[in-house]
């Protein structure tokens, strides 16, 4: 995602530094700096390259709107911690608070018999299903927050 982010500068940097002409125009005046007897062929391919170029930079001033997400923990299950948020956010969204953050209870005993009806692949053996819930519930960003509304 870095990278994606960097390479978006890099064209929209350049993308600031094209005339601001028709795109047409600036590269029937570049076509000409090319050794060859029918410069039309390139400068079509100028004028698609500049309207890229410019389309890019637009683009890449608006992702900057955006905020990156840290990435997951390297060791990171997607799937489960994807149930554990929305099964979080569903907590939140029927009873208008947060659900407990500890290892154990009623919230991750919900989880993990949620998690057995729809068949989700297992931790390892050695590790109780609870036990390994538990820690995403206690990892959730979403309860690290505020929730709008609430009080303290």
């Amino acid at each position: 995602m870095r990278r994606l982010v960097r390479l978006l500068a890099i064209a929209e940097h350049y993308a600031e530094r094209l005339p601001p002409a028709d795109a047409a125009a600036v590269a029937a005046d570049m076509a000409a700096g090319f050794e060859i007897p029918d410069a039309s062929p390139v400068a079509g391919l100028l004028v698609q390259t500049i309207e890229n170029i410019k389309e890019t930079g637009l683009l890449a001033a608006e992702l900057r709107r955006f905020d990156i997400v840290p990435p997951p923990p390297s060791r990171s299950d997607p799937l489960a911690r994807y149930f554990v948020e929305a099964m979080a956010e569903a907590h939140i969204a029927r009873l208008s608070r947060p659900p407990p953050r500890g290892r154990s209870g009623p919230f991750v005993n919900l989880l993990a018999a949620a998690w057995g009806d729809l068949d989700f692949p297992w931790p390892r053996r050695d590790t109780p299903l609870e036990d390994w819930l538990g820690r995403k519930v206690e990892a959730l960003p979403i309860l690290r927050t505020k929730i709008p509304g609430q009080n303290g």
